[in-house]
């Protein structure tokens, strides 16, 4: 299957001006290369200087097409395999290297892609040996989905309401007791109440980066940053008595921690 004719190609100048073996080069060898590198280009087998019959071009027929004499494109073809620039293979037909790496990487891709998109070897025997695992492992995935289809369905978890901020009143609205329990547990020596009072005048303040996606783990957060400052009570859990001395009178009284 022939590849289309691309009307564009890459092409990258500052590779162009750093190639060593250009700067050693004339301006007419870089005039008469880069003429080269568009027959190349639009050749029948991308990266060859091919004539339309698919044969590679002598010597006159590039000077016709340069539109120089005879002998000055000999030179100055010369000087170009002379400094490496350009290539010959085994018929002496000249080629670009790097359009030929770029081309054969480029085909490569292109077979890639069909057969992962359409499923298509493309001629490729490796492909066509791992075919019959590719059919049996998605027949596995239809069958795993229709067992799911029939399974009985599970219970769904009922999704919590979304905490909104009440800019006007500086509150918060769907605060569930469950979100008090967690909230006095990540944080322990903060006054929660407070922490969201805070909280909301910030968000009534900073219009625009007041905005959250999820206001629950904003709290949360909150919470969290500033019980590592500290929080502004000792604790949050159930009060506990310890015993204290009464000097006065040598009696062991108790107190409440708080």
């Amino acid at each position: 299957m022939a590849r289309p004719r691309l009307p564009w190609m890459k092409f990258y100048p500052r590779d162009w001006l750093n190639e060593p073996s250009l700067r050693l080069a004339s301006h007419e060898a870089k005039g008469v290369w880069i003429d080269l590198i568009c027959l190349a280009w639009d050749s029948p087998v991308r990266g060859k200087i091919l004539g339309p019959n698919g044969d590679a071009l002598t010597h006159d027929d590039i000077a016709r097409i340069i539109g120089i004499e005879r002998e000055k494109c000999e030179k100055i073809l010369a000087e170009l395999d002379k400094l490496g620039v350009s290539s010959h293979d085994e018929k002496g037909c000249i080629y670009c290297r790097r359009m030929l790496r770029e081309d054969k990487r480029m085909e490569q891709d292109r077979r890639r892609a069909k057969r992962y998109y359409h499923g298509s070897s493309a001629g490729d025997s490796h492909a066509s040996s791992n075919g019959g695992e590719v059919r049996s492992q998605k027949s596995e995935v239809r069958n795993q989905k229709t067992n799911e289809e029939q399974a009985p369905p599970a219970t769904k978890r009922t999704a919590q309401p979304l905490i909104v901020p009440d800019r006007e009143n500086t509150a918060w609205l769907s605060i569930l007791p469950q979100d008090m329990e967690i909230w006095r547990t990540i944080g322990p020596a903060c006054d929660i109440e407070m922490e969201l009072k805070k909280a909301a005048v910030w968000v009534r303040d900073n219009p625009q980066k007041g905005v959250k996606k999820n206001y629950r783990k904003f709290l949360s957060n909150w919470i969290s940053r500033a019980q590592e400052r500290g929080g502004g009570i000792t604790s949050n859990l159930p009060r506990q008595e310890k015993p204290r001395f009464n000097r006065d009178y040598g009696e062991v009284l108790t107190m409440k921690v708080t």
